[in-house]
């Protein structure tokens, strides 16, 4: 049963920095590894209420479930209300801080808080939106912004006296060389302190995905037998489909076999499960089509990872799976996908004249 979500790490490299994106964490007095699952998310939550218990010692696990079930610590994601992917939500917690402030009545603890951790402009998006929110009512103002590197930055803002409000920001790509980037932007507070957003751009276009050859790629039921299976060739994207599967729990297992030794998902190889999260672990098939599910694939590796120089100091990240790549009766087969009709939204790739420059931080 999920009672509520917080981050925990995730086996793609969404920032595009080139390790996957896991939560590092101290294996030992020395050591720090990046380990992804609810051994990470549990520490969020935890940490969190600890939060809460330093503003109000009279908080109970009582008060917390209330709390928890009233939407206080969360926002909701998936489906309304609680459902049993994410429980009652994803935890926020400068919401929560929030409202364990006014239900004590303290007006007089003050900050800035965004609505996101993250920008991210990809490869043509021009400008993005962020809400800055203030909580409490003492002398508090931003500043300024500033940026790690303020090249091609601007942004423009409809706020209040306080700078509380709607900030845009806008990426001048002819400003800034050709790469994929991260960043950092920094709104700058009267008392000197600061609240940060990353920011993650590309310039000249998405990288192209590799060329994998032949990969297989298997449905399986609920019992781990084959019922589907095809190997298709994936140069950089592949769609498929899998007619006439009967009702059921199924799952998804796709991944290349470099060295065409009858085992997927080995060393060296290019893998993936779909579905994969903490709240599922297979999709259902009950007497309709399904389609839109994305597979992105990881490299499977002994030691240390994409960045790792010495598989003495890195961590093992990754647990062999390799398995047999089975053959079933039921074939999965390839389709062409479906192109978008390549027209842009001007208003999202227009920068408006009068943008304020973001400053070197």
């Amino acid at each position: 049963m999920v009672d509520v979500a917080a981050p925990g790490g995730s086996e793609i490299d969404s920032d595009a920095d080139g390790t996957a994106d896991y939560v590092p964490a101290w294996g030992n007095n020395t050591q720090k590894f990046g380990l992804p699952g609810t051994s990470m998310a549990s520490p969020q939550v935890a940490g969190a209420i600890a939060l809460l218990y330093a503003i109000d010692t009279n908080m109970s696990p009582s008060t917390v479930n209330t709390y928890l079930q009233a939407g206080y610590l969360t926002d909701d994601i998936g489906a309304s209300g609680y459902d049993t992917s994410f429980g009652y939500g994803r935890l926020n917690v400068a919401k929560a801080i929030e409202n364990t402030l006014s239900n004590i009545g303290d007006t007089t603890t003050t900050f800035f808080s965004a609505d996101t951790s993250y920008l991210n402009f990809g490869d043509s998006t021009t400008q993005l939106s962020i809400t800055f929110s203030k909580v409490g009512n003492a002398s508090l103002s931003v500043s300024s912004l500033s940026a790690d590197d303020a090249s091609g930055l601007s942004y423009s803002s409809s706020v209040d006296s306080n700078g509380a409000g709607t900030y845009t920001i806008y990426i001048d790509r002819s400003e800034v060389p050709n790469g994929a980037f991260q960043n950092r932007l920094y709104f700058n507070l009267s008392n000197s302190s600061q609240v940060s957003v990353s920011l993650y751009y590309e310039v000249g276009g998405a990288r192209s995905r590799a060329n994998l050859g032949n990969v297989f790629i298997g449905l399986y039921n609920s019992d781990d037998s084959l019922a589907a299976s095809g190997s298709l060739a994936m140069d950089g994207t592949l769609s498929f489909v899998a007619n006439d599967i009967v009702d059921g729990e199924y799952y998804f297992l796709v991944s290349s076999n470099n060295d065409d030794d009858g085992y997927v998902c080995d060393y060296g190889e290019f893998c993936a499960r779909y579905p994969d999260t903490e709240g599922a672990q297979t999709f259902t098939v009950s007497g309709s089509d399904l389609s839109g599910g994305e597979i992105y694939l990881d490299p499977i590796f002994r030691f240390g990872g994409i960045n790792a120089a010495s598989n003495m100091s890195q961590p093992s990240y990754n647990l062999d799976i390799a398995q047999p790549a089975g053959s079933a009766s039921q074939s999965i087969f390839k389709v062409e996908a479906l192109d978008s009709d390549g027209s842009e939204d001007e208003s999202n790739t227009t920068i408006p004249e009068g943008t304020i420059p973001i400053s070197p931080n």
